[in-house]
């Protein structure tokens, strides 16, 4: 049924409902003309038209595509990136490595500009963090799928690779998706890292080399404690009433389990053998062995109280103030030579000031 409408800016229709336009003409509802037509008082009515033009989804400004189109062609295009590079990977045996790529990709993409530039390195698949030096020396390389290829040939390859650096693996271990062993040198964990994908395997492929900055895992069990002990009783001498364990965690009969002395647990487990079986000892050397923190020898006042003289060279001690800890002892010989804090003092006379505070000299 037709009903008759008032006209007029802002007048209400007879149901009470607002008129916020009229239509001088009738258009079919696909006609997307528009005209522009003056009326007595000057002011223009627009024809309302119908647009068939991407919305905005009020987000991004009329006419312009979403984020989550954008999003979602940037990595349709980054599949289409890892599938057109697939010879450089281990095809689809690395699909999780590839996928994790793409997920960093996309978080780089986050927050950027619609339309911006990508950043320089962005859409690099196979950029790799930079290796820094770590407190301990100890650096872990991981070969994705690496136990499909003899030991033999992984690290003689490896070795070809970086030659005339040398490096020392420790730890080889063989799982299910991968190789792992580690280093406990920089430079050769440095020179590893340059080689990745770069070295070719008897099937054509790249080896995969990560490197990081880690030391093995190991268990405090009764088990690690029996292996630790063997190797002290072959280091002791009992005429001197002497420990050599200088550089502990390259013993030959600890070659297949972790026993590095920096580790707090170790050096305590140590400490208690000694205290067990050569509560008489009176000099212990500790050499080599990759210290920093000594809160942990704080137990030796009471549990080591006959020791005497204590060698700590070649370790990592930063300052003078590390050694609270051994105020407790009755040394009457101590060696720092070749740490940290003495290199922190140009004229040595200082230093040797700052030590004699300290109780020694």
């Amino acid at each position: 049924m037709s009903r008759n409408f008032r006209r007029g800016r802002g007048s209400r229709n007879q149901l009470g409902e607002r008129n916020f336009y009229e239509a001088p003409q009738t258009y079919v509802d696909h006609d997307d003309r528009g005209e522009r037509n003056n009326d007595r008082r000057g002011r223009n009515n627009t024809v309302r038209r119908v647009s068939f033009k991407p919305s905005g989804n009020g987000a991004g400004g009329r006419g312009k595509v979403s984020r989550a189109m954008q999003q979602l062609v940037r990595n349709h295009l980054n599949r289409e990136e890892d599938e057109a590079m697939r010879g450089d990977t281990f095809d689809a045996d690395l699909r999780t490595h590839i996928g994790n790529n793409n997920n960093n990709r996309n978080r780089t993409n986050r927050g950027r500009r619609s339309g911006s530039p990508l950043p320089r390195g962005a859409g690099n698949t196979h950029m790799r963090k930079k290796l820094v030096p770590s407190q301990t020396s100890w650096y872990e390389v991981r070969i994705p799928y690496g136990q499909k290829y003899e030991k033999e040939f992984v690290l003689r390859s490896i070795q070809q690779a970086i030659s005339p650096q040398l490096f020392i693996p420790l730890y080889y271990k063989a799982a299910e998706s991968c190789v792992t062993f580690y280093v406990e040198d920089f430079a050769a964990a440095e020179a590893i890292q340059k080689v990745d994908r770069k070295i070719e395997t008897p099937d054509g492929r790249k080896m995969i080399l990560m490197v990081r900055s880690n030391h093995p895992v190991f268990q405090v069990n009764d088990q690690l404690k029996e292996r630790m002990k063997q190797a002290m009783v072959k280091r002791y001498n009992p005429a001197t009433k002497a420990l050599n364990l200088e550089k502990f965690h390259a013993d030959p009969d600890l070659s297949d389990i972790f026993c590095a002395l920096f580790r707090p647990q170790i050096i305590l487990v140590a400490i208690d053998i000694i205290a067990e079986h050569i509560p008489e000892l009176e000099a212990l050397n500790l050499n080599d062995n990759k210290l920093y923190m000594l809160d942990h020898l704080r137990t030796m006042a009471t549990k080591i109280p006959n020791i005497k003289i204590l060698y700590m060279a070649k370790n990592r001690i930063p300052y003078i103030n590390t050694l609270d800890s051994l105020k407790a002892l009755k040394l009457v010989e101590l060696n720092l030579e070749e740490n940290p804090l003495k290199q922190r003092y140009e004229d040595q006379t200082i230093y040797v000031r700052y030590l004699a505070s300290y109780g020694y000299g």
